[in-house]
């Protein structure tokens, strides 16, 4: 079985995630909708392969995948020194955690939010337990890491 953590964090604005890839290094354009995949020790663009990510998003939050309390905490701190919005107080008045569950042997299954079962069935979710929620974009990204399965 494996299991996925999720953390996920709101700022105090919107982020600019095309300059943020500018002063990043990353030379693609976003448009509002995709979420910029980092590498949260590096700040590189996130590689497939990579078991720890943070994705960004417009709309001024960061979901953390798989990633320890260590990890996320030295992220915050130095993604500041690139984004003017990040104002993170010493206690983030919005977090919630997610946990995603992946069992073959187990039916797909929801608890703790509403969640569409015959559209994860058919995206091939057999045996994915999501809890309470996951974004489309990390689900889709999750099932690429584990080559579709």
């Amino acid at each position: 079985m494996g299991t996925y953590s999720f953390n996920a964090f709101a700022f105090g604005g919107e982020l600019d995630l095309n300059r943020l890839a500018i002063v990043l290094g990353i030379s693609r354009k976003y448009r509002w909708e995709e979420p910029m995949k980092l590498n949260p020790v590096t700040f590189a663009s996130a590689m497939d392969g990579d078991a720890e990510r943070v994705y960004l998003f417009y709309f001024g939050c960061a979901v953390f995948l798989n990633c320890s309390g260590d990890i996320v905490a030295r992220f915050l701190d130095g993604i500041k020194q690139h984004v003017d919005v990040v104002k993170i107080p010493p206690q983030l008045a919005f977090r919630e955690e997610y946990q995603l569950e992946i069992d073959p042997t187990r039916e797909c299954s929801a608890s703790g939010f509403d969640y569409d079962s015959q559209a994860a069935l058919e995206a091939g979710a057999k045996g994915i337990i999501l809890k309470p929620f996951v974004p489309k974009e990390i689900y889709e990204s999750v099932k690429k890491v584990l080559g579709g399965k």
